[in-house]
């Protein structure tokens, strides 16, 4: 019997861990998802297996805390998040995060990935709010964070260029304490 992957955080659903080599096909098919990626912010698509690997093979989570969501009836990664630009004086940080496959979404896996995260942040780093950026036309994400507590903090009008086109941005914040 193989040795599973140790979880970091669980919530008897998702477990939240380390990405590991075996995580490389979701990771894969989700950053070569024309549509999904599309509405990620700074994700190059069409990504080359190798590249996945090599980017997995690199994580050490010190700076930034990047982390693969597992289903843990099935033991298969769903999704990931990533928490970068920590400021442990400040105590705030930037997070973002995606459910890999569309037929996942809309289970409740991101919320479940947003409030094991948030509670990390706040009870093992001592983070007092988590910002995000997201584009502005994606409604689903909003709702989604929104229903998680972050609110809109501002508008980054056209910001980035995606598919031909200029498209906005809102970052949204939520305060742990």
């Amino acid at each position: 019997m193989s040795r599973m992957p140790p979880h970091l955080l669980q919530d008897g659903i998702l477990g939240l861990r380390a990405p590991e080599p075996s995580d490389a096909d979701a990771y894969l098919a989700f950053r070569n998802d024309l549509g999904a990626a599309g509405d990620l912010i700074g994700f190059v698509r069409g990504v080359p297996a190798h590249k996945v690997r090599e980017w997995i093979a690199g994580i050490e989570n010190r700076a930034t805390i990047t982390l693969t969501a597992v289903l843990l009836s099935e033991q298969r990664p769903v999704g990931y998040v990533n928490v970068y630009d920590l400021e442990p004086v400040s105590g705030t940080c930037e997070m973002g995060l995606a459910v890999f496959a569309a037929e996942d979404r809309g289970k409740g896996y991101g919320r479940r990935i947003i409030g094991l995260t948030l509670d990390y942040l706040r009870d093992w780093l001592n983070i007092r709010k988590v910002s995000m950026t997201v584009l502005a036309d994606n409604k689903p994400a909003i709702a989604l964070y929104e229903k998680c507590g972050f609110a809109a903090e501002g508008t980054l009008k056209d910001q980035y260029y995606i598919d031909g086109a200029y498209r906005s941005a809102l970052v949204m914040a939520k305060f742990l304490r």
